[in-house]
Formats: structure tokens, sequence, C-alpha cells
């Protein structure tokens, strides 16, 4: 398994026993997006401490299959170079450009089902991406979803450099009118 150890499925939905805090994590993702979509599709964040390797991408397609995610937000992929990949499962990995070195790096994983909703992904920074999914209603218009990817400093890289955290709130603020685009 693949970082989320102690995440479990019940009674169609996701809980987590209190000895991992990445489950947590991942627990309050899809609450939050099963609450305001109606669950529609499951979305999580993971760290994955590094998509370099073919292993740990095989290994992500996996558990993210296994958990039934649709969208999985990917942080600190260590990825430098932008990639888009159809995985042996079907889902789509996504990794996003890193502009100012290898230690950071987001990226998006998309299952078959929801590959045909994904229609953009956008770098704002080492630290903050967006994806860009259209998604049909039962009436047949388009409601345009944009999902903002963000991996902030720890308290201690603040700390120490305050400029970063300063740089990190700075991009999300350059997010704001690519998602408030959707709602004009």
């Amino acid at each position: 398994m693949f970082g989320l150890r102690g995440l479990q499925q019940k009674n169609n939905g996701l809980t987590c026993n209190a000895e991992s805090s990445t489950s947590q994590h991942i627990l309050f993702s899809v609450f939050v997006i099963s609450v305001i979509l109606g669950s529609m599709f499951n979305f999580v964040t993971w760290n994955v401490h590094g998509l370099t390797q073919e292993v740990k991408r095989t290994l992500l397609a996996n558990d993210a299959a296994r958990y039934g995610m649709d969208i999985v937000g990917l942080q600190e992929t260590k990825c430098t170079k932008s990639d888009d990949i159809l995985m042996h499962n079907g889902y789509r990995l996504i990794l996003v450009e890193q502009k100012l070195g290898r230690h950071y790096g987001l990226g998006f994983a998309i299952s078959p089902k929801m590959q045909k909703y994904a229609k953009s992904h956008s770098y704002i920074s080492d630290r903050v991406a967006i994806l860009t999914l259209q998604i049909p209603t039962k009436s047949g218009s388009i409601i345009y979803y944009r999902i903002v990817n963000a991996y902030g400093p720890t308290l201690q890289r603040a700390t120490e450099n305050p400029q970063e955290i300063t740089n990190f709130y700075q991009a999300l603020t350059q997010a704001i009118p690519a998602v408030m685009a959707t709602l004009r």
C-alpha cells in the first residue's frame, strides 16, 4: 500500500483509524468534496514523497483504483518536467512542471471514468496548480469545476524563510481569477 495506512472502506464511504494523520487528511478531503458535489466523484490529496520511479507510479495507480479515487491531487512529486502518462490500469497521471528545483512538485491522477471530464491543467507555481473539469448535468448543461492543488510550506520551513510563505500565498492569490472565471 502506498501512503493510505489507516484508510478503510466502510458502508460505501471511507473511514480512518486514529493512527494515521495521512488517512485523516484524505478522509477530510473526500468528505468536503462529497458534501459539495453530492458524491458525484471522490477527490483526495496525497503527499506522495516522490514519483520519479516507475514502481512508485504503479503503486499510486494501484492504490487509487483500490480505494475508488476519481481525482487525486498529488503533492511533493519531485518531478521537474511536465508529463501526461496513461498508467497500466487506465488512470491518467499528470505531472506539472517545476521551475525552481525538484523538492516540490504537483500533479493529478485521474480515474478512467473521470478522464473525459478533465479538460485542462495549469501551472501557477511549484506549489500551486489547477485542474479544470467540465461535467454535464442531468439537464445537459455543463458545470465547470476547478480544483486548486496547493502544497504549502511546513511551519518550520516558513519560520526559517518567511518569504517562502509569502510566495505561497501570492501564488494562491493568482489562482483566484481562474477559479472565479467559473462563476461568470
